[in-house]
């Protein structure tokens, strides 16, 4: 019998995130091609350049068949999948807030250089702190928020960065010059969006009825043409015809008139929702913007990003040692997850409970008897041993088992 020899390697330090950080499970699965968290995050990734809100996002997903819940946190559900996951943890770009500000800024672009105007304390403010978020970036002292989900991470790709640079952009382009002022557009952008509002939600309960009319006028047609009808369809076609008449429309040229008048109001509401989604994109950037100056102004800017970074690290580590306990023996003795097993060679049943001996010692895994293993073979040692270390092991020439 060969000897079976047991390795230890060093994993990463915690089982979150992407790649040698990520849960086994998930893991496991976006090896084989088959993560819902990857499938949901791809779809994400391909609206995006689509939508023009957050909620609009939402909706699509929807209507693609994914389920959707909404409350403090947005969890989503695929198509096929069991249980919902909360979009903050497909990853730190998926947030609610890192969602808007990829959509919002989606077609500004970025521009850091201020239009010279030393009165200017709104340009004079992100000038700054472009640069002093960037120092965090490169330092990595911030959470690391991709802008760009293809490129590798770096402080050129960081979403936070891009933030403040497309909101200076706008600032320089449509020369915004102060607090005040900033806030006066906020306030016509409302009154504006309001008034559309009103209009176009008129417009479309007389398009509604309209339709309801051209509905009659079908209706009549079709069974004005039969030469049997029955009871029900007779009475239908005295609706239909009552109706006509109360709307004068007596004649082919009149329902002409009618299709012609509906067709021209479907193009009105069109062009007044393109009008309100416009108000609605520039109303959400003046609004973002308002906020950032807000808390640049009062100094919370920079403190609220390092803070974040370090709750994200103390979580980190929190979770670390949730997971010793979660994939330990259920004592108060825990698998020690700095240790995995690397198997050479197993070439009959009876040394699996060799094998699986070793393991039970360097690694801690429970008890499990030997007639089970015995008769179950490797297949039961390699499950066992997937269950209690999700982290995955390697076999002998290197591939991840």
């Amino acid at each position: 019998m060969e000897m079976i020899f047991i390795d230890l390697i060093k994993p990463s330090p915690n089982f979150k995130g992407t790649g040698k950080n990520m849960e086994y499970n998930e893991w496991e699965h976006k090896k084989n091609g088959t993560s819902w968290k990857q499938q949901i995050r791809d779809e994400i990734d391909k609206l995006i350049p689509e939508v023009n809100s957050l909620d609009e996002l939402l909706q699509i997903l929807e209507e693609r068949g994914y389920e959707i819940k909404r409350g403090k946190y947005i969890s989503v559900k695929a198509p096929g999948q069991e249980r919902f996951v909360r979009t903050k943890t497909l990853g730190e770009e998926y947030t609610d807030d890192s969602l808007n500000i990829r959509i919002i800024y989606r077609d500004v672009g970025a521009g850091t250089t201020p239009i010279q105007d030393d009165h200017s304390q709104l340009r004079a403010a992100y000038a700054a702190v472009i640069g002093d978020v960037r120092i965090l970036a490169e330092e990595r002292r911030k959470v690391p928020r991709k802008q760009n989900m293809i490129l590798p991470y770096s402080a050129d790709n960081d979403l936070d960065v891009y933030r403040l640079s497309a909101q200076l952009s706008v600032i320089n382009q449509e020369r915004i010059g102060s607090i005040g002022e900033l806030t006066g557009r906020i306030n016509r952008l409302k009154y504006e969006f309001e008034k559309h509002r009103t209009e176009v939600n008129q417009l479309i309960d007389e398009y509604s009825e309209l339709t309801s009319l051209l509905e009659h006028i079908r209706t009549y047609h079709e069974l004005s043409e039969k030469s049997d009808i029955s009871a029900s369809e007779e009475l239908k076609l005295t609706i239909a015809k009552q109706t006509m008449q109360r709307n004068n429309i007596l004649s082919t040229a009149d329902e002409l008139r009618l299709r012609e008048r509906a067709e021209n109001l479907g193009k009105r509401i069109t062009a007044i929702k393109q009008r309100l989604d416009s108000c609605k994109q520039q109303y959400d950037v003046y609004s973002d913007i308002a906020k950032t100056y807000h808390e640049i102004s009062e100094g919370d800017y920079i403190g609220r990003l390092v803070e974040e970074e370090r709750r994200r690290k103390e979580r980190g580590g929190s979770e670390t040692q949730k997971d010793a306990v979660k994939y330990g023996n259920g004592a108060a003795e825990t698998v020690p997850i700095h240790s995995i097993c690397i198997i050479q060679k197993i070439r009959d049943k009876r040394s699996v409970f060799i094998a699986y001996r070793q393991l039970h010692v360097s690694v801690k895994l429970p008890a499990v008897g030997k007639d089970f293993l015995i008769r179950n073979g490797i297949e039961a040692l390699f499950l066992t041993v997937r269950k209690y270390m999700p982290t995955p092991y390697l076999c002998h020439d290197g591939r991840s088992s």
